[in-house]
């Protein structure tokens, strides 16, 4: 998936979703600012990059992952939105937070998050 968001808008590879650009890429995946298509509300999307999505114990941590967030709850956890588990596409919808990840964050503050911040 390239960057630009006039590539995603013919054929979202995320059923209900529209893509809006990349937010980030590691060695397990990627995340997408996406719009949800029936409302237009901002949304992250997590995806297992297709070169790990055959790997049985990265499925297994993604899976893992999933059961993990579905259930939660809290002010300040992202909520899981939907996800997606089919055949070698793996990706679950969150809560977009424009503030960025909190390993962002504390990389730009020495490493440390204070326990009041509220960021």
């Amino acid at each position: 998936m390239g960057d630009d968001a006039a590539d995603h808008a013919a054929a979202s590879p995320f059923p209900g979703y529209r893509i809006v650009k990349r937010l980030s890429a590691g060695g397990f995946g990627a995340v997408y600012l996406a719009e949800r298509e029936r409302d237009s509300h901002p949304v992250a999307i997590k995806v297992m990059l297709s070169r790990i999505a055959v790997d049985d114990n990265a499925r297994r941590k993604f899976g893992k992952e999933i059961v993990l967030l579905k259930d939660l709850r809290h002010p300040h956890i992202v909520e899981l939105l939907d996800f997606k588990a089919e055949g070698s596409a793996f990706y679950f919808v969150m809560e977009y937070c424009p503030g960025g990840s909190v390993a962002r964050y504390m990389a730009e503050h020495g490493g440390t998050r204070p326990p009041a911040t509220h960021a």
